[in-house]
């Protein structure tokens, strides 16, 4: 299995990048991502706008669900260039994280990557609010790129289990999958821009590296761990 963890403690991102290749992917980001978020806003418009339809039969309604799963991808996408751009400091305000990890697990299965898996994420007692100091649209985006990149990993239908735990100054969100593992020299590799260990046509490589730009943005710590001959864990 595979785990990923996202600590919100005070060190720094693991990721090590090359200078050269991440200005590459600003520059690519810069020039194009306003350009495709522009072209994309409408088609989600309109095909938002047909989906509440009343008059619309369910043929019509059912070719517009894959179209809606890959706009929404398209849109996951976009907003990954736009975030690999240098962006001002950080306005933190309180968020409530199991709230953040709620939409996240919406956003990222209108995507239609995890609809073959199940999810399984239980949020903490309400009666514990449990907020930290964030930008909850980047955190939002942050879970969504790593619950896609678990769906992505595995070929079969399988469970992405997500759990959130406080400790002593942060809390920790770990995400763990059943696909195929990582050998250790991808595992050390994961963050840089374009990697990616997924067959071709899953995934562009964006995800982690965006991911932990997010993470080191909020002074926290991202560790991605293979965990046996199936699965990644990510904390």
């Amino acid at each position: 299995a595979r785990m990923l963890w996202f600590e919100s403690r005070g060190t720094r991102s693991l990721a090590t990048n090359d200078p050269q290749s991440l200005l590459n992917v600003d520059n690519l980001a810069s020039r194009v991502g306003h350009e495709l978020a522009n072209m994309l806003t409408p088609l989600l418009g309109y095909i938002e706008l047909a989906r509440m339809d009343p008059a619309a039969d369910a043929a019509a309604l059912e070719l517009l669900s894959p179209l809606w799963q890959i706009s929404r991808r398209m849109l996951v996408q976009i907003q990954n260039l736009l975030l690999l751009r240098e962006r001002p400091e950080p306005m933190l305000r309180p968020a409530r994280i199991a709230d953040v990890v709620s939409r996240a697990v919406a956003t990222a299965q209108e995507t239609g990557i995890l609809a073959s898996h199940e999810v399984r994420w239980r949020p903490p007692d309400g009666s514990t609010p449990w907020s930290t100091p964030a930008e909850p649209e980047l955190l939002v985006q942050l879970f969504v790129n790593l619950l896609i990149n678990a769906g992505e990993s595995m070929r079969s239908p399988g469970v992405v289990s997500v759990t959130l735990q406080r400790g002593a100054g942060g809390f920790t969100v770990k995400i763990v999958d059943e696909g195929s593992g990582l050998p250790p020299d991808a595992v050390e590799r994961a963050f840089a821009p374009l990697y990616s260990a997924k067959a071709t046509g899953r995934g562009v490589g964006l995800g982690l590296t965006v991911a932990a730009r997010i993470v080191e943005r909020h002074g926290g710590r991202l560790r991605l761990e293979s965990t046996g001959p199936t699965g990644t864990a990510v904390v």
